[in-house]
């Protein structure tokens, strides 16, 4: 439990720094524009009120959402912010809490089309951190948001640690994009 963790006094909050650090240190250009929320035992309560909004976990146990946050961080994002850019490789996922991020697809020479707008409780970056290509779209933010990351390095560490919470976000994830695809489907039938 939470009160078990913060009983272990610095050895587990250097241990949660650790986790966070550890996967977080190839995305640091990816993040220079954000500005960090917060860290430490006091801010993991929000981290895991903050998660429990989100779509993705939603049925999560507490216990399960406590392990999660250890390997996440949580970023204030202002108006303008990129989080991702077409054709980029960053590989993590990002949890929109609070704000809404537009969702633009490019179309020609320097063109963007507004495909979708991603509010509290989305996630985004599902398809690059399950195949290896690059963002299929680019992620502006259009109302300050904050958002929860969870790079690929730490989803792998999350599922050799613990393979059944590493399974059911897998399944979850999946499932996301299963709906998604369906959608998309739907709207192009439409077109034809």
């Amino acid at each position: 439990s939470l009160a078990e963790r913060c009983a272990g006094g610095s050895a587990e909050i250097s241990l949660i720094v650790k986790r966070v650090a550890a996967g977080m240190e190839q995305h640091q250009d990816s993040f220079s524009d954000l500005e960090e929320i917060g860290i430490g035992t006091k801010f993991r309560e929000e981290l895991c009120r903050m998660l429990e909004s989100t779509q993705l976990f939603r049925g999560f146990s507490r216990a399960e959402i406590e392990f999660f946050v250890d390997y996440t961080h949580a970023y204030r994002a202002p108006v303008g912010v990129t989080l991702f850019r077409e054709g980029s490789k960053d590989k993590y996922l990002a949890f929109i809490v609070k704000g809404k991020v537009k969702i633009l697809k490019e179309f020609g020479f320097s063109k963007e089309k507004h495909i979708a707008t991603a509010r509290p409780g989305s996630c985004l970056g599902e398809i690059s951190i399950v195949d290896d290509f690059p963002h299929s779209a680019t992620a502006k933010v259009v109302e300050q948001a904050e958002i929860i990351i969870l790079t690929k390095r730490n989803l792998l560490r999350i599922t050799e640690e613990s393979a059944a919470l590493g399974i059911q976000i897998l399944w979850r994830l999946a499932w996301q994009l299963s709906a998604r695809l369906r959608k998309t489907s739907g709207a192009l039938a439409e077109h034809l």
